[in-house]
């Protein structure tokens, strides 16, 4: 192979993809590099969002990773506001989880730990089963006490045969 004929090959290369750049430039990273799977879509939020049972609080979680694996540990990012979305920062919480139709919860006990700007990093999660998980968020503050339910389908087939009972009118 003629020792130009590869050059113009690489040169070539360079033209057509803008992301190689100098090494020195490389440091900065592209937009190409951030995972567009991670923006969170509205439908994904209002999932992840919601009032508390006497409309005290809400709360607002993000799995890591996302989506919660199955039988594997993640954790949780978890944000109490008011219901007119004003973040709480004292505020204290607990989680768990349960499967209401197993009737059985977590093999495990999660820690809860306050980050800074009212954020709690929930760690030591484990949904050892697919199917749905009930996750609770009992939230106190100055007093008050609620809770906020989340259901988390896990690692269930799209499409369930057996799903004839649940009506959808």
């Amino acid at each position: 192979m003629h020792p130009f004929k590869k050059l113009g090959t690489l040169l070539c290369i360079i033209a057509l993809n803008p992301f190689i750049v100098a090494p020195a430039l490389a440091q900065t990273p592209t937009k190409s590099h951030i995972n567009p799977k991670i923006k969170i879509n509205k439908l994904e939020a209002k999932k992840r969002t919601r009032l508390s049972r006497k409309k005290q609080f809400k709360v607002i979680y993000h799995p890591q990773p996302n989506p919660i694996p199955l039988n594997k540990h993640f954790r949780l990012k978890i944000q109490v506001q008011t219901p007119k979305n004003i973040i709480i920062k004292d505020a204290q919480i607990k989680v768990n989880a349960t499967m209401p139709a197993h009737n059985h919860g977590m093999n495990v006990k999660p820690k809860v730990k306050r980050l800074k700007d009212g954020i709690f990093e929930v760690k030591g999660l484990l949904f050892h089963m697919p199917g749905e998980w009930e996750m609770t968020v009992d939230i106190t503050h100055k007093g008050k006490k609620d809770r906020a339910i989340f259901i988390v389908n896990l690692g269930m087939p799209k499409v369930d045969p057996h799903a004839s009972h649940h009506h959808h009118h």
